[in-house]
This record gives structure tokens, sequence and C-alpha cells, in this order.
């Protein structure tokens, strides 16, 4: 290591010094904090905003865009996050059409909506879906929905073939807006109010006259 004069003393000089490339002292980790703390904050912040929009089915998309939807603001009546509770707006989704084509909720907006989840494998949807759509027969400005439990649609034309079930059955391929929906077994009954907000729900089999008492409230 060459060796230069300092102060009349001679001191070791080093390769890099020598050579101009001397490497810049570390900067003090205390110097750093401020900006670990900012990007600590922002990281919370990120989530905090992921999961928020993720309450309002924005993330709940599949391939071709099925599943769980947002709610644009000029649509939600409530102020909160959609949910699947009574007095918050529902859920949006978009799901394929048994028989083709494709269907949101939000494009019923304006409308009393039945939500209808089912399988056909599940007794108490056999039971209680002459009900529905008896109902749905007598009530022609109503809208029916039927959502099928992860079925293929051979299952699912069977079942609307037996029942003769004449409202849009939408096929819920994954289970993502049963999930949203909080189905842990069918059947569910959601009643949507023209304004998008949740009425009631009706876990398991309805009766007929449980539905029109609801029916009847509507506006």
């Amino acid at each position: 290591m060459p060796l230069h004069l300092v102060g009349g003393t001679l001191a070791a000089m080093s390769n890099d010094t020598q050579r101009g490339t001397a490497k810049p002292p570390q900067q003090p980790l205390g110097a750093r904090g401020p900006w670990l703390a900012m990007a600590v904050v922002i990281g919370v912040l990120g989530t905090i905003l992921y999961f928020e929009f993720r309450g309002t089915g924005g993330s709940g998309t599949l391939g071709g865009g099925f599943g769980v939807v947002g709610v644009p603001l000029a649509l939600n009546a409530t102020g909160e996050p959609a949910s699947a509770e009574t007095g918050r707006v529902a859920p949006d989704f978009r799901l394929e059409v048994l028989g083709g084509g494709e269907a949101s909720l939000s494009e019923y907006r304006g409308q009393t909506v039945v939500l209808n989840f089912w399988a056909s494998w599940c007794g108490p949807c056999r039971d209680e879906i002459p009900a529905l759509q008896k109902v749905h027969s007598e009530r022609p400005g109503l809208v029916f929905i039927g959502i099928n439990q992860q079925e293929n649609d051979a299952a699912a034309q069977r079942f609307i073939d037996e029942f003769g079930v004449t409202f849009a059955t939408l096929m819920d391929r994954s289970g993502s807006v049963a999930r949203e929906y909080r189905v842990t077994g069918p059947p569910l009954t959601v009643v949507v109010g023209p304004d998008g907000v949740i009425r009631r729900i009706f876990p398991g089999a309805i009766k007929e006259r449980d539905l029109v008492e609801e029916l009847d409230r509507m506006p």
C-alpha cells in the first residue's frame, strides 16, 4: 500500500484513494429512519385500501371478468362498502347466464330483485323452488335470479326443466359470489330493494308466505 506524507508523518494510502475511487461514507442508520417509517406507512395504507376495495367486490373477478365486481359510487346509496348484510348495498357481480349471455346485478337497479342461491343436489332447494316459481309467475314486475352453485350446465338445466323454472339462472362456477354473500350452504334467498340495498336475507328453504310478506313491504 503506498505511503504519503500527512503533517510530516507517513500515512498509508489505500489503492481506492490513490485511484480516486474511494467509497463514500455509509449513511448512518438513524438518517434512514424517516424513510423506512414512510415506507411502512405507505405499505399499511396500501393494504387497507386493497381490502377496502375488496370489500366492495373489486377483486373477486375471474377469467373473463366473471365473479364479484365493484359497486360504482354513484350506485351506492349507503356510502358504506358493499356487504351481504341487511341495510348495506348488495355486492355486485357479473356471471354467465345458463343458455348463453351474461348478466350483472347492477343491470336491474331500480327494480326489486330476489336472489336465490341453489344447487340441484340440495334437498331444501328442491323443496322451495315451486314457491319461488309461483311468486315469480304472480309478480311479473319483480326480478328473480337463480344462482347455481358450482355445477355444470347439464346438471343445472335438468333442475330447471324438472321444476319448470322460467326466471334466469346464473352460473357461479367458482363459488366466488356465494362466498361474497356468505352462503355456507344452499339455499339462501336475498331480497334487494330498487336502490340496491339488501332488505332481507333468508337462510335455508324459504316459505312462500314469508317471501310474499317481505315483498309486500317493498315500495
